[in-house]
C-alpha cells in the first residue's frame, strides 16, 4: 500500500507521515518533510522519530535553533543516541556555538567511540580552537573507523597542511 494511502488509515497515520517525511528529506524536499513530521507530531506527540526528522529538516532549511529544539526533545527521550548528539552538535557548529558543539560531540563519542562522523566534527571544533594535534587524532580516528568517509580525509589533510606537515597532508589526500 503506498504511503499516501496508508496515511488515510488512522492507526498507521502518524508513522506513515514520518515515513513519507523521511522520503521527502532524502530528496531534499525539506518543506514537505517538515510538514509531514509536524503532522505526525500533531497526531502523536510521543513519536520520537518525528522530532528527530523534523529537527534534521528544520536545520537544513536554516531554522537551526528550531532544529536544535526538536533534536533536544529527541535526546531527552533517547539519551543513548550518539547520532542525535552528533547531529545536534553539528547544528551548534552552524550557529558558531563551539561550547555546545564541543559538549554534544564529546557525548556522542563517549556513547559510541566508533562514530566516525562525531570524531570528524569534533576534530573540526578542536581545529577551530587551534588544538590541531588533538584535531588530527580525531580525524585519524574518523578515517580509521570509516576509510570511505571523504570529509575525514579532507579534514585530516587540511590539519596536516596547517601544521606544516606536508608529507602527511599529501598522504591523507
Amino acid at each position: 500500500l503506498p504511503l499516501s494511502k496508508k496515511i488515510a488509515i488512522p492507526p498507521a497515520r502518524a508513522i506513515s507521515y514520518v515515513s513519507r517525511g523521511d522520503l521527502y528529506f532524502l530528496v531534499h524536499e525539506f518543506d514537505r518533510a517538515v510538514e509531514d513530521y509536524s503532522k505526525a507530531i500533531s497526531l502523536n506527540k510521543n513519536l520520537d522519530a518525528a522530532y528527530y526528522g523534523r529537527g534534521m529538516a528544520l536545520g537544513r532549511q536554516g531554522f537551526i535553533k528550531d532544529g536544535i529544539a526538536d533534536l533536544s526533545i529527541f535526546i531527552q527521550r533517547n539519551p543513548a543516541s550518539s547520532l542525535a548528539y552528533t547531529k545536534r552538535g553539528v547544528r551548534y557548529m552552524w550557529l558558531g556555538d563551539s561550547e555546545n558543539a564541543f559538549r554534544d560531540l564529546s557525548k556522542a563519542i563517549e556513547l559510541d567511540p566508533d562514530n566516525a562522523e562525531a570524531h570528524d566534527d569534533f576534530g573540526v571544533v578542536l581545529a577551530q580552537k587551534g588544538k590541531y594535534g588533538e584535531a588530527i587524532q580525531h580525524f585519524q580516528s574518523t578515517v580509521r573507523i570509516d576509510p570511505t568517509y571523504q570529509k575525514g580525509h579532507h579534514n585530516l589533510a587540511m590539519a596536516y597542511f596547517i601544521t606544516e606537515n606536508d608529507n602527511n597532508a599529501l598522504l591523507a589526500v
